[in-house]
């Protein structure tokens, strides 16, 4: 059981995100162990030109 939540920065600012991890249950509760996370580029919406 691993509970260090210091150790992956924030997310940062609105968006899409791959969120990679395990997940685990901590005294009965589920929760992700995080791998890792990247924030996602969008493309731009055409109709809004």
């Amino acid at each position: 059981m691993r509970h260090n939540t210091n150790s992956a920065p924030a997310l940062r600012g609105v968006g899409i995100y791959l969120v990679e991890g395990k997940i685990v249950l901590d005294y009965g509760f589920p929760s992700i162990e995080l791998i890792r996370f990247v924030k996602m580029s969008l493309k731009p919406d055409p109709g809004s030109e």
